[in-house]
C-alpha cells in the first residue's frame, strides 16, 4: 500500500491529504480525519470514518475524545482492515 505506515506493532495504517487522490487499490474501509467539526459534516468519503475535532492545527479540543477515536481506529487497522488517516 502506498504512503502507508507500519505501526511498531505490525499494524497498517494508510496516511494520505484530504487534497490527494486516492491511492491505487481498493478505498479505505474506514477513515479518521482531523479537521473541523463544522467541516466534518460537510466531506462525504464513501466509506466509515470518525473525525478528531483540532481547530486550525491545534490540539484537539477533547483530549480524551481524540485518545479513544485513536484506539478504535488502531482496533480497526489491528483486525487487517484498510484504514486511513489525514
Amino acid at each position: 500500500m502506498t504512503g502507508a505506515v507500519v505501526l511498531p506493532d505490525g499494524t497498517v495504517v494508510h496516511g494520505r491529504g484530504r487534497g490527494q487522490a486516492l491511492p491505487d487499490g481498493p478505498p479505505p474501509d474506514f477513515g479518521l480525519y482531523l479537521g473541523l467539526a463544522r467541516i466534518r459534516t460537510q466531506r462525504h468519503t464513501g466509506w466509515p470514518t470518525e473525525w478528531i475535532d483540532r481547530p486550525d492545527f491545534r490540539t484537539p479540543r477533547d483530549d480524551d475524545a481524540a485518545a479513544q477515536a485513536i484506539v478504535r481506529t488502531h482496533a480497526v487497522a489491528r483486525s487487517g482492515r484498510r484504514v486511513e488517516r489525514g
